[in-house]
């Protein structure tokens, strides 16, 4: 299957090509764009988002040191205009950083990473582990992980593919955690996890970019007879003439589950979208094509259309209306909620019908942008998670809903008056009844706001707030509003060494996002990172 996969991508991407990366459809902050999640992961550099439904931008890359210690999760700034803030607000040291300390509930915990530049290649080792302490009975955790990353660049002298990089890498991790609110508290889940990848890309090249990868996924939980083995490829390519682009993406992936209920079954899907692309007037660009998607339990095609309108320097807006369907792995799924019942988990397809979005921006340079927007869609038989028998474990469930999403991020970079990030989001998710799908919270709001003295010490302040949100379908339990501030200080000893002292849930909030298990108590945590 796989040596078959690279003859079919280059092929159908040399004749149908594709132009927009997947960053340019999405809407700003995704609430939702699939319910069966705990934590929306999306936006601030350093907070932690809270969360309810899928984020479709969760990042494969959950190795890469980018997360607090406390949470095995990347936080990925939302489209449109998104950034790198790293690479914005701090130095980049090529060779490699530790981020190690202890805390009341962590103890201890280490993020690390090691790079060697060579001509023309960078490789690199990623390393991550905690043990977190029993701060309610049975909630005590313990993860490491680990994985090599190999980066080398064709360069522009080359006579074959000039100016591409390949990028390969591995990864394991092992988590050890307890379904604490479920009817057997005590006993521990151990979550073994590996990923590879191998990926070729140009986005540079003014007449023919692209980029196409190979990816592999397993995931085992041995106490429970749980295996899923993901396999698959996806490309984009776009060939440019003049003012028009042919462009197609493509993915193709098998899952196999074994599971109580499912005996290494595979599941097949393929999704391809070719469209053209048109300048049609100085910057204004039109996009118009279709979409197939065809899996083991549905086949639907779908038009598709953008266009997008810059009024002037730093002032944007970008509309699309683009049906879309997408099949979810456990290997996602389990990012954003791991208090699920694998015994009964199935292949699960997510559809939206009637999708549009618009997404208004306005950025100044580098310093700062704001950008806000809508989303709507429905759906027939949208997924879900559901505890309705309060076992302290969730399953899928499906309903008929109607979506609408209101939102707006906030984004000024380091400056004279510190750095400010915050989003809020108002997104109703509803039943033909009028119902607010579980867990799926009407408000999130997250704030970050940060200062760095002349001497050498540093503020910062983070604000997350989930709100209006219930633990039943017939929306009569409700759940009390998740409220969370932290303060961190720094003290930079060195341009290469900083100490920082940190507080999370700095009231001793009681909060849940899933019915039963409690978030992080007040979390006091010292801690240093090195740069060299």
């Amino acid at each position: 299957m796989i040596k078959k996969l690279f003859p079919i991508l280059f092929l159908t991407f040399y004749i149908s090509a594709f132009a927009q990366d997947d960053q340019q459809k999405n809407s700003s902050v995704e609430l939702p764009s699939f319910v069966i999640t705990g934590k929306d992961i999306i936006s601030l550099p350093k907070a932690k988002k809270l969360t309810s439904p899928f984020v479709s931008t969760v990042s494969e890359e959950f190795l890469k040191p980018a997360f607090t210690p406390d949470d095995f999760e990347i936080t990925n700034v939302p489209d449109p205009g998104k950034k790198e803030f790293n690479s914005v607000d701090t130095a980049d040291y090529i060779n490699g950083s530790l981020d190690a300390g202890f805390g009341v509930n962590l103890r201890p915990f280490a993020n690390g990473n090691l790079s060697k530049q060579f001509n023309n290649g960078i490789f690199g080792i990623d390393f991550s582990g905690f043990n977190k302490r029993a701060y309610v009975d049975n909630s005590d955790r313990y993860l490491f992980a680990g994985g090599i990353r190999f980066a080398f660049f064709i360069g522009d002298e080359s006579p074959v593919i000039p100016n591409t990089q390949i990028d390969v890498g591995a990864k394991y991790s092992f988590d050890a955690y307890k379904l604490y609110a479920s009817a057997k508290p005590d006993e521990r889940r151990r979550l073994e996890r590996g990923h590879f990848y191998f990926d070729v890309k140009n986005p540079a090249n003014d007449v023919f970019s692209y980029d196409y990868r190979l990816f592999n996924t397993i995931d085992r939980i041995s106490d429970e007879s749980f295996f899923e083995n993901v396999i698959g490829a996806e490309g984009y390519t776009q060939i440019q003439i003049g003012p028009v682009s042919a462009n197609a993406k493509l993915k193709l992936m098998n899952q196999r589950l074994s599971n109580d209920s499912l005996d290494n079954v595979n599941f097949k899907l393929i999704d391809i979208r070719p469209y053209i692309g048109l300048n049609i007037w100085g910057p204004v660009s039109l996009q118009a094509g279709f979409d197939f998607f065809k899996s083991d339990s549905s086949s639907v095609g779908n038009l598709f259309g953008a266009l997008t309108i810059p009024f002037g320097k730093g002032v944007s807006l970008y509309g699309e209306y683009a049906p879309q369907e997408q099949a979810l792995t456990y290997y996602e799924l389990s990012k954003e909620n791991r208090f699920f019942n694998t015994k009964t988990l199935n292949n699960i397809v997510e559809h939206k019908k009637n999708l549009f979005d618009a997404n208004f921006k306005y950025e100044y340079l580098i310093y700062y942008e704001v950008n806000g927007g809508i989303e709507y869609f429905t759906s027939d038989a949208y997924p879900f998670w559901d505890d309705e028998n309060s076992t302290g474990t969730f399953h899928t469930d499906y309903a008929k809903i109607k979506s609408g999403k209101i939102f707006v991020n906030f984004l000024f970079h380091k400056g004279p008056f510190g750095r400010f990030y915050a989003d809020l989001s108002y997104n109703s998710l509803k039943t033909d009844n009028g119902n607010q799908l579980p867990f799926v919270p009407q408000i999130a709001a997250n704030a970050n706001y940060g200062y760095d003295f002349e001497n050498g010490i540093g503020f910062e302040a983070r604000l997350k707030y989930y709100g209006n949100s219930f633990s039943d379908q017939g929306n009569k339990k409700k759940l009390d509003p998740f409220a969370s501030l932290s303060v961190k200080g720094t003290y930079n000893f060195s341009k290469l060494l900083n100490f920082y002292f940190e507080a999370n849930n700095l009231t001793d909030n009681k909060n849940y996002i899933w019915k039963g298990y409690r978030e992080d108590t007040l979390d006091l945590i010292l801690g240093l990172n090195y740069k060299f």
